[in-house]
């Protein structure tokens, strides 16, 4: 699956709800981050990129990582530093941050590796490895299934009306979905062939929290008139209470793709 080159500007919408982020933003499955464990030492030094407010690190701290955690928004670092104190938080973008090269068990990326420039992907976790070491990068991706309702189809059109940027390709099934960035690992001399994992991760959302979601998405912070932001996350919030019964299941599939530095 194809990741769009998104413009850089729209990775600081995040940190201007820092807080709303961390109560909205779904965290991951227990088995992924236990099928990481088992490919890392028992207690792994670990960086972690663009790891906002903590939704992967949790999982990998309680799992005896030791973790660096590289966020680009001060205040996504301080959240995440209030809720995970035992965790080194660094500021600045993964790509220029002053870290030890072949120093690290892992490199993580959680539902970030896209903000990373394209030239710095498999270059930069190269150099931070140990030989060995591996490179796992996590995503969430919303998938087709029959459990939404046929919900996302028809919020597509509102979602188009109001002219929220990015892509709305059709998006694929679990079986079907390919992560990101497999192409770029499989034509990288430094990593051996990744392994990719996928789990069922469906979300329920009330009409409110649904739409608290996606206040903290990165198009529909970029979104330039805040009022028409409202309008539209207004016109979705009645749309699930009065066709949906209040509530909706986003489809989700988690997936882990991992590749040993060679």
């Amino acid at each position: 699956m194809c990741m769009p080159n998104l413009p850089q500007a729209w990775r600081d919408g995040f940190d201007e709800v820092a807080e709303l982020y961390d109560r909205v933003r779904p965290g991951y499955p227990d088995d992924l981050f236990d099928e990481l464990a088992a490919a890392l030492p028992r207690t792994p030094v670990v960086v972690e990129v663009g790891p906002g407010t903590g939704q992967a690190t949790n999982g990998l701290v309680a799992r005896g990582a030791r973790v660096t955690a590289v966020e680009l928004g001060a205040h996504l670092a301080a959240v995440l530093a209030r809720n995970l104190p035992t965790v080194h938080v660094v500021i600045g973008p993964f790509e220029n941050v002053d870290l030890a090269p072949g120093s690290f068990d892992a490199v993580v990326a959680a539902s970030s590796y896209h903000w990373v420039p394209p030239e710095a992907r498999m270059t930069r976790p190269a150099a931070l490895l140990r030989p060995g070491g591996h490179l796992a990068l996590i995503a969430l991706n919303q998938v087709a299934s029959a459990t939404d309702r046929g919900f996302f189809d028809e919020v597509h059109h509102v979602f188009a009306r109001h002219g929220l940027p990015g892509t709305h390709d059709p998006v694929p099934t679990h079986k079907e979905l390919v992560p990101a960035f497999v192409d770029e690992i499989v034509a990288s001399p430094e990593f051996a062939e990744p392994s990719i994992h996928r789990y069922h991760w469906d979300q329920h959302y009330t009409a409110r929290s649904y739409t608290e979601l996606k206040r903290t998405d990165s198009n529909s912070r970029a979104m330039a008139d805040p009022e028409a932001r409202e309008a539209m996350l207004a016109e979705v919030e009645a749309l699930i209470d009065s066709r949906y019964d209040g509530w909706i299941v986003r489809p989700l599939t988690a997936s882990l793709v991992l590749a040993r530095r060679l």
